[in-house]
Protein backbone atom coordinates (compact mmCIF):
# COMPACT_ATOMS: atom_id res chain seq x y z
CA UNK A 1 0.00 0.00 0.00
CA UNK A 2 2.84 2.35 0.81
CA UNK A 3 4.46 1.63 -2.55
CA UNK A 4 1.24 2.43 -4.40
CA UNK A 5 0.68 5.68 -2.59
CA UNK A 6 4.31 6.67 -3.08
CA UNK A 7 4.19 5.94 -6.79
CA UNK A 8 0.88 7.82 -7.14
CA UNK A 9 2.28 10.90 -5.36
CA UNK A 10 5.43 10.79 -7.46
CA UNK A 11 3.42 10.43 -10.66
CA UNK A 12 1.22 13.38 -9.76
CA UNK A 13 4.16 15.62 -8.95
CA UNK A 14 6.24 14.64 -11.96
CA UNK A 15 3.27 14.97 -14.33
CA UNK A 16 2.74 18.53 -13.12
CA UNK A 17 6.40 19.31 -13.84
CA UNK A 18 6.23 17.66 -17.26
CA UNK A 19 9.31 16.71 -19.20
CA UNK A 20 11.01 13.29 -19.35
CA UNK A 21 10.64 12.67 -15.58
CA UNK A 22 6.95 11.88 -15.91
CA UNK A 23 7.81 8.79 -18.03
CA UNK A 24 9.90 7.15 -15.31
CA UNK A 25 9.08 3.63 -14.22
CA UNK A 26 7.97 2.53 -10.75
CA UNK A 27 11.48 1.72 -9.53
CA UNK A 28 12.85 5.04 -10.72
CA UNK A 29 10.00 6.90 -9.07
CA UNK A 30 10.50 5.04 -5.82
CA UNK A 31 14.23 5.79 -5.94
CA UNK A 32 13.57 9.47 -6.62
CA UNK A 33 11.16 9.79 -3.70
CA UNK A 34 13.69 7.92 -1.54
CA UNK A 35 16.04 10.91 -1.90
CA UNK A 36 13.72 12.86 0.41
CA UNK A 37 12.78 12.27 4.02
CA UNK A 38 9.21 11.43 3.10
CA UNK A 39 6.67 11.47 0.29
CA UNK A 40 5.28 14.68 1.75
CA UNK A 41 8.71 16.32 1.58
CA UNK A 42 9.05 15.22 -2.05
CA UNK A 43 5.61 16.69 -2.91
CA UNK A 44 6.42 19.98 -1.15
CA UNK A 45 9.72 20.30 -2.98
CA UNK A 46 8.19 19.70 -6.42
CA UNK A 47 5.34 22.09 -5.65
CA UNK A 48 7.76 24.84 -4.56
CA UNK A 49 9.81 24.33 -7.70
CA UNK A 50 6.67 24.53 -9.85
CA UNK A 51 5.59 27.83 -8.28
CA UNK A 52 9.04 29.43 -8.42
CA UNK A 53 10.19 28.44 -11.90
CA UNK A 54 7.03 28.00 -13.96
CA UNK A 55 4.89 30.78 -15.37
CA UNK A 56 1.37 31.42 -14.17
CA UNK A 57 -0.02 29.98 -17.36
CA UNK A 58 2.09 26.82 -17.00
CA UNK A 59 1.04 26.39 -13.39
CA UNK A 60 -2.63 26.77 -14.30
CA UNK A 61 -2.27 24.26 -17.13
CA UNK A 62 -0.66 21.74 -14.78
CA UNK A 63 -3.37 22.14 -12.14
CA UNK A 64 -6.06 21.88 -14.82
CA UNK A 65 -4.60 18.62 -16.10
CA UNK A 66 -4.31 17.25 -12.57
CA UNK A 67 -7.92 18.05 -11.68
CA UNK A 68 -9.03 16.72 -15.04
CA UNK A 69 -7.59 13.33 -14.23
CA UNK A 70 -9.37 13.32 -10.87
CA UNK A 71 -12.73 14.08 -12.48
CA UNK A 72 -12.05 11.40 -15.09
CA UNK A 73 -11.53 8.88 -12.29
CA UNK A 74 -14.91 9.89 -10.88
CA UNK A 75 -16.55 9.50 -14.26
CA UNK A 76 -17.41 13.19 -14.39
CA UNK A 77 -16.54 16.06 -16.66
CA UNK A 78 -14.66 18.90 -15.04
CA UNK A 79 -16.94 21.96 -14.57
CA UNK A 80 -16.07 25.16 -16.41
CA UNK A 81 -16.94 27.56 -13.58
CA UNK A 82 -17.55 27.84 -9.86
CA UNK A 83 -21.32 27.85 -10.33
CA UNK A 84 -21.09 24.68 -12.43
CA UNK A 85 -18.97 23.02 -9.73
CA UNK A 86 -21.56 23.93 -7.09
CA UNK A 87 -24.37 22.53 -9.21
CA UNK A 88 -22.39 19.30 -9.60
CA UNK A 89 -21.95 18.97 -5.83
CA UNK A 90 -25.62 19.64 -5.12
CA UNK A 91 -26.70 17.11 -7.77
CA UNK A 92 -25.21 14.13 -5.90
CA UNK A 93 -27.60 11.56 -4.41
CA UNK A 94 -26.58 11.39 -0.76
CA UNK A 95 -28.91 8.43 -0.09
CA UNK A 96 -26.48 6.11 -1.93
CA UNK A 97 -22.96 5.10 -1.05
CA UNK A 98 -21.65 6.13 -4.47
CA UNK A 99 -23.27 9.55 -4.18
CA UNK A 100 -21.84 10.03 -0.73
CA UNK A 101 -18.32 9.08 -1.94
CA UNK A 102 -18.48 11.45 -4.90
CA UNK A 103 -19.88 14.22 -2.69
CA UNK A 104 -16.99 13.83 -0.25
CA UNK A 105 -14.39 13.84 -3.03
CA UNK A 106 -15.86 16.99 -4.59
CA UNK A 107 -15.76 18.77 -1.24
CA UNK A 108 -12.09 17.87 -0.93
CA UNK A 109 -11.42 19.18 -4.44
CA UNK A 110 -13.41 22.40 -3.91
CA UNK A 111 -10.51 24.55 -2.59
CA UNK A 112 -8.14 23.44 -5.36
CA UNK A 113 -10.80 24.02 -8.04
CA UNK A 114 -11.57 27.51 -6.67
CA UNK A 115 -7.86 28.38 -6.70
CA UNK A 116 -7.60 27.13 -10.27
CA UNK A 117 -10.53 29.29 -11.40
CA UNK A 118 -9.00 32.37 -9.76
CA UNK A 119 -5.69 31.69 -11.47
CA UNK A 120 -7.35 31.18 -14.86
CA UNK A 121 -9.22 34.48 -14.59
CA UNK A 122 -6.02 36.43 -13.93
CA UNK A 123 -3.76 34.67 -16.42
CA UNK A 124 -3.79 34.89 -20.18
CA UNK A 125 -2.49 32.10 -22.33
CA UNK A 126 0.41 32.61 -24.68
CA UNK A 127 -2.03 32.41 -27.59
CA UNK A 128 -4.18 35.12 -26.04
CA UNK A 129 -1.17 37.37 -25.55
CA UNK A 130 0.00 36.82 -29.12
CA UNK A 131 -3.45 37.57 -30.50
CA UNK A 132 -3.68 40.72 -28.40
CA UNK A 133 -0.30 41.91 -29.68
CA UNK A 134 -1.26 41.19 -33.28
CA UNK A 135 -4.40 43.30 -32.91
CA UNK A 136 -2.44 46.19 -31.39
CA UNK A 137 0.18 46.05 -34.14
CA UNK A 138 -2.54 46.16 -36.79
CA UNK A 139 -4.20 49.15 -35.13
CA UNK A 140 -0.83 50.91 -35.06
CA UNK A 141 -0.36 50.31 -38.79
CA UNK A 142 -3.87 51.66 -39.47
CA UNK A 143 -3.14 54.84 -37.49
CA UNK A 144 0.14 55.26 -39.36
CA UNK A 145 -1.65 54.74 -42.68
CA UNK A 146 0.75 51.94 -43.65
CA UNK A 147 -1.52 50.18 -46.14
CA UNK A 148 1.28 48.09 -47.62
CA UNK A 149 2.16 46.52 -44.25
CA UNK A 150 -1.51 45.83 -43.46
CA UNK A 151 -1.98 44.11 -46.78
CA UNK A 152 1.15 42.06 -46.21
CA UNK A 153 -0.37 40.78 -42.95
CA UNK A 154 -3.62 39.93 -44.72
CA UNK A 155 -1.81 38.10 -47.50
CA UNK A 156 0.11 36.03 -44.97
CA UNK A 157 -3.18 34.68 -43.62
CA UNK A 158 -4.29 33.48 -47.07
CA UNK A 159 -3.33 30.36 -48.92
CA UNK A 160 -0.67 31.02 -51.53
CA UNK A 161 -3.09 30.01 -54.31
CA UNK A 162 -5.50 32.82 -53.37
CA UNK A 163 -3.05 35.68 -52.91
CA UNK A 164 -3.02 36.73 -56.58
CA UNK A 165 -6.81 37.05 -56.53
CA UNK A 166 -6.62 39.27 -53.45
CA UNK A 167 -4.02 41.44 -55.19
CA UNK A 168 -6.41 41.93 -58.14
CA UNK A 169 -9.21 42.96 -55.77
CA UNK A 170 -6.96 45.55 -54.13
CA UNK A 171 -5.88 46.90 -57.54
CA UNK A 172 -9.52 47.45 -58.59
CA UNK A 173 -10.33 49.10 -55.26
CA UNK A 174 -7.31 51.40 -55.56
CA UNK A 175 -8.37 52.46 -59.07
CA UNK A 176 -11.92 53.20 -57.90
CA UNK A 177 -10.69 55.26 -54.95
CA UNK A 178 -8.31 57.20 -57.20
CA UNK A 179 -11.13 57.98 -59.65
CA UNK A 180 -13.37 59.09 -56.80
CA UNK A 181 -10.67 61.35 -55.39
CA UNK A 182 -10.05 62.88 -58.81
CA UNK A 183 -13.76 63.54 -59.30
CA UNK A 184 -14.05 65.18 -55.88
CA UNK A 185 -11.04 67.36 -56.69
CA UNK A 186 -12.57 68.34 -60.04
CA UNK A 187 -15.86 69.28 -58.39
CA UNK A 188 -14.05 71.31 -55.74
CA UNK A 189 -12.14 73.29 -58.38
CA UNK A 190 -15.34 73.71 -60.41
CA UNK A 191 -17.08 75.25 -57.40
CA UNK A 192 -14.13 77.57 -56.86
CA UNK A 193 -14.17 78.56 -60.54
CA UNK A 194 -17.92 79.24 -60.45
CA UNK A 195 -17.53 81.53 -57.45
CA UNK A 196 -14.74 83.42 -59.22
CA UNK A 197 -16.84 83.89 -62.36
CA UNK A 198 -19.80 85.05 -60.26
CA UNK A 199 -17.56 87.72 -58.80
CA UNK A 200 -16.37 88.68 -62.29
CA UNK A 201 -19.97 89.09 -63.42
CA UNK A 202 -20.79 91.15 -60.35
CA UNK A 203 -17.81 93.43 -60.96
CA UNK A 204 -18.73 93.90 -64.62
CA UNK A 205 -22.32 94.69 -63.67
CA UNK A 206 -23.87 91.67 -65.34
CA UNK A 207 -25.58 90.64 -62.10
CA UNK A 208 -26.44 92.25 -58.81
CA UNK A 209 -26.02 90.78 -55.34
CA UNK A 210 -29.70 91.41 -54.56
CA UNK A 211 -30.85 89.53 -57.66
CA UNK A 212 -32.19 92.62 -59.52
CA UNK A 213 -31.05 93.37 -63.06
CA UNK A 214 -28.18 95.86 -63.20
CA UNK A 215 -27.96 98.95 -65.37
CA UNK A 216 -25.53 97.24 -67.75
CA UNK A 217 -27.79 94.21 -68.09
CA UNK A 218 -30.88 96.33 -68.72
CA UNK A 219 -28.99 98.45 -71.24
CA UNK A 220 -28.10 95.30 -73.16
CA UNK A 221 -31.71 94.10 -73.13
CA UNK A 222 -32.97 97.54 -74.20
CA UNK A 223 -30.52 97.74 -77.11
CA UNK A 224 -31.35 94.21 -78.23
CA UNK A 225 -35.09 94.93 -78.11
CA UNK A 226 -34.59 98.14 -80.13
CA UNK A 227 -32.66 96.30 -82.80
CA UNK A 228 -35.28 93.55 -83.00
CA UNK A 229 -38.14 96.04 -83.13
CA UNK A 230 -36.51 97.96 -85.99
CA UNK A 231 -36.10 94.64 -87.77
CA UNK A 232 -39.85 93.93 -87.58
CA UNK A 233 -40.19 92.04 -84.24
CA UNK A 234 -43.48 93.33 -82.83
CA UNK A 235 -43.10 91.43 -79.52
CA UNK A 236 -39.75 93.13 -78.94
CA UNK A 237 -41.35 96.52 -79.70
CA UNK A 238 -44.04 95.88 -77.06
CA UNK A 239 -41.33 95.28 -74.45
CA UNK A 240 -39.59 98.61 -75.05
CA UNK A 241 -41.74 100.81 -72.76
CA UNK A 242 -41.25 98.56 -69.72
CA UNK A 243 -37.57 98.07 -70.51
CA UNK A 244 -37.14 101.82 -70.85
CA UNK A 245 -38.73 102.44 -67.45
CA UNK A 246 -36.60 99.76 -65.78
CA UNK A 247 -33.47 101.11 -67.49
CA UNK A 248 -34.08 104.68 -66.30
CA UNK A 249 -34.84 103.47 -62.76
CA UNK A 250 -31.53 101.56 -62.70
CA UNK A 251 -29.77 104.59 -64.17
CA UNK A 252 -31.17 106.83 -61.41
CA UNK A 253 -29.75 104.42 -58.81
CA UNK A 254 -26.37 104.09 -60.51
CA UNK A 255 -25.79 107.66 -61.75
CA UNK A 256 -23.15 109.70 -59.93
CA UNK A 257 -24.51 113.09 -61.06
CA UNK A 258 -27.61 114.76 -62.46
CA UNK A 259 -25.83 115.42 -65.72
CA UNK A 260 -25.05 111.71 -66.16
CA UNK A 261 -28.68 110.78 -65.55
CA UNK A 262 -29.83 113.44 -68.01
CA UNK A 263 -27.46 112.05 -70.63
CA UNK A 264 -28.87 108.53 -70.20
CA UNK A 265 -32.43 109.83 -70.46
CA UNK A 266 -31.62 111.77 -73.62
CA UNK A 267 -29.94 108.72 -75.20
CA UNK A 268 -32.89 106.52 -74.28
CA UNK A 269 -35.35 108.97 -75.78
CA UNK A 270 -33.27 109.24 -78.95
CA UNK A 271 -33.19 105.47 -79.40
CA UNK A 272 -36.94 105.22 -78.86
CA UNK A 273 -37.48 108.00 -81.40
CA UNK A 274 -35.39 106.14 -83.95
CA UNK A 275 -37.30 102.92 -83.30
CA UNK A 276 -40.61 104.78 -83.53
CA UNK A 277 -39.56 106.23 -86.85
CA UNK A 278 -38.68 102.75 -88.11
CA UNK A 279 -42.06 101.46 -86.98
CA UNK A 280 -43.82 104.35 -88.67
CA UNK A 281 -42.06 103.48 -91.88
CA UNK A 282 -43.47 99.95 -91.62
CA UNK A 283 -46.94 101.04 -90.47
CA UNK A 284 -47.78 103.59 -93.18
CA UNK A 285 -47.73 102.70 -96.86
CA UNK A 286 -47.80 105.67 -99.35
CA UNK A 287 -50.58 105.55 -101.92
CA UNK A 288 -49.27 105.60 -105.51
CA UNK A 289 -50.69 104.80 -108.84
CA UNK A 290 -49.07 101.43 -108.90
CA UNK A 291 -50.72 100.42 -105.65
CA UNK A 292 -54.17 101.30 -106.90
CA UNK A 293 -54.03 98.94 -109.86
CA UNK A 294 -57.08 96.72 -109.87
CA UNK A 295 -56.43 93.27 -108.47
CA UNK A 296 -53.11 94.23 -106.84
CA UNK A 297 -52.43 92.76 -103.39
CA UNK A 298 -52.22 94.83 -100.26
CA UNK A 299 -48.58 95.59 -99.27
CA UNK A 300 -49.18 94.07 -95.76
CA UNK A 301 -51.50 91.08 -95.10
CA UNK A 302 -54.96 92.12 -93.86
CA UNK A 303 -54.44 95.86 -94.55
CA UNK A 304 -56.17 97.92 -97.25
CA UNK A 305 -53.60 99.68 -99.38
CA UNK A 306 -55.81 102.74 -99.70
CA UNK A 307 -55.99 103.22 -95.95
CA UNK A 308 -52.95 104.09 -93.81
CA UNK A 309 -52.15 101.68 -90.98
CA UNK A 310 -52.40 102.72 -87.34
CA UNK A 311 -49.20 102.89 -85.29
CA UNK A 312 -47.95 99.43 -84.37
CA UNK A 313 -47.38 100.25 -80.70
CA UNK A 314 -49.35 102.97 -78.92
CA UNK A 315 -47.51 102.28 -75.65
CA UNK A 316 -44.20 103.02 -77.33
CA UNK A 317 -45.51 106.32 -78.65
CA UNK A 318 -46.83 107.32 -75.22
CA UNK A 319 -43.52 106.44 -73.60
CA UNK A 320 -41.66 108.44 -76.21
CA UNK A 321 -43.84 111.49 -75.65
CA UNK A 322 -43.31 111.27 -71.91
CA UNK A 323 -39.56 111.08 -72.39
CA UNK A 324 -39.67 114.12 -74.68
CA UNK A 325 -41.54 116.09 -72.06
CA UNK A 326 -39.05 115.07 -69.38
CA UNK A 327 -36.07 116.00 -71.55
CA UNK A 328 -37.63 119.38 -72.39
CA UNK A 329 -38.22 120.09 -68.72
CA UNK A 330 -34.68 119.04 -67.89
CA UNK A 331 -33.34 121.44 -70.52
CA UNK A 332 -35.46 124.25 -69.11
CA UNK A 333 -34.29 123.54 -65.55
CA UNK A 334 -30.70 123.32 -66.74
CA UNK A 335 -30.90 126.66 -68.58
CA UNK A 336 -32.49 128.34 -65.53
CA UNK A 337 -29.72 126.98 -63.34
CA UNK A 338 -27.03 128.26 -65.68
CA UNK A 339 -28.69 131.73 -65.76
CA UNK A 340 -28.77 131.91 -61.97
CA UNK A 341 -25.14 130.82 -61.77
CA UNK A 342 -24.11 133.49 -64.29
CA UNK A 343 -26.02 136.19 -62.37
CA UNK A 344 -24.43 135.25 -59.09
CA UNK A 345 -21.01 135.14 -60.67
CA UNK A 346 -21.51 138.66 -62.13
CA UNK A 347 -22.53 140.06 -58.74
CA UNK A 348 -19.48 138.59 -57.06
CA UNK A 349 -17.19 139.92 -59.79
CA UNK A 350 -18.66 143.46 -59.44
CA UNK A 351 -18.14 143.42 -55.68
CA UNK A 352 -14.53 142.28 -56.06
CA UNK A 353 -13.84 145.01 -58.64
CA UNK A 354 -15.23 147.65 -56.28
CA UNK A 355 -13.11 146.49 -53.37
CA UNK A 356 -9.88 146.00 -55.28
CA UNK A 357 -9.89 149.19 -57.40
CA UNK A 358 -6.43 150.67 -57.84
CA UNK A 359 -7.40 154.02 -56.28
CA UNK A 360 -9.97 154.57 -53.62
CA UNK A 361 -11.13 151.01 -53.31
CA UNK A 362 -13.87 150.52 -50.78
CA UNK A 363 -12.90 148.92 -47.55
CA UNK A 364 -14.59 145.76 -46.37
CA UNK A 365 -15.85 145.92 -42.81
CA UNK A 366 -16.68 142.87 -40.69
CA UNK A 367 -19.38 143.28 -38.07
CA UNK A 368 -19.21 141.08 -35.05
CA UNK A 369 -22.37 139.48 -33.78
CA UNK A 370 -23.59 140.66 -30.41
CA UNK A 371 -22.88 138.23 -27.62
Amino acid sequence: MRVASTVEAATTALTALGGAAQALGIDAKMGLVGQFDSVSAFSSATDAYLQAYYSKAEQSAAKTAQLGRVFDSLGLSMPASLSAFRSLVEAQDLTTAAGQATYATLLKLAPAFADLQSALEGVKSAADIASERADLERRLLEVQGNTAAIRALDLAKLDSSNRALQMQIWAIQDAQEAAKAADELRKAWSDVGDSIMDEVKRIRGLTEAGGEASFASLMGQFNAANASARGGDQDAAKLLPSLSQSLLTAAANAATSRQELDRVRAQTAAQLEATWAAIQGRSFTPVTGSTLVAGSASPMPGVDAAQPMAPANDDLVAELRQLRDEVAQLRQDNNAGHAATASNTGGIKKTLDTVTAEHGGQAVSVAGAAA
